[in-house]
């Protein structure tokens, strides 16, 4: 029997997966470790061997302009999705914070979901202690190619729960 997911922060979503005996998914939040609360985690993974390759190379493929964040303007005026809303209210500066968490793909509407930017050891680190807090399903965004999807899969490896 498959697994169903129910992806959603509102009251709503968390009735109908409750009832349904659904998985509960969330976006990874910006405290990260702090603010899980679910076992299941929707973000992207921007890896390098060293944090600051990967900062500038996530900077660099995941650029900056009015035009793309005035898509996700238009798209927040047509939806009712409390995700959607608590991230946009989460990073309007697209400010890529200190413990890796970044938003600005998802505010320049290139990703519909936060992204993890750090070195593999950092993001395997994360992802281990995500683990240790139950969470037992990841659903990350799509990778660009296949080097970045190497990328993803030496952070995945580093953690050594994949």
């Amino acid at each position: 029997m498959p697994e169903f997911l129910i992806a959603g922060q509102s009251d709503d979503a968390r009735r109908v997966a409750a009832q349904m005996g659904c998985l509960m998914m969330q976006m990874l939040p910006p405290n990260l470790e702090q603010g899980i609360n679910a076992p299941g985690m929707n973000f992207g993974i921007f890896a390098r061997e060293k944090r600051d390759q990967a900062r500038r190379a996530a900077k660099l493929f995941f650029q900056d302009s009015a035009e793309k964040r005035e898509l996700l303007k238009y798209t927040m005026e047509n939806t009712d999705s409390v995700w959607k809303r608590r991230l946009n209210e989460a990073g309007q500066d697209g400010e890529l914070h200190e413990n890796g968490y970044w938003l600005l793909p998802f505010l320049t509407f290139q990703a519909d979901c936060p992204y993890l930017v750090g070195s593999y050891a950092e993001i395997g680190a994360k992802l281990r202690s995500f683990a240790e807090m139950n969470v037992s399903t990841i659903i990350l965004d799509v990778v660009a190619d296949e080097q970045e999807l190497e990328h993803v899969r030496k952070a995945l490896a580093s953690s050594g729960v994949f």
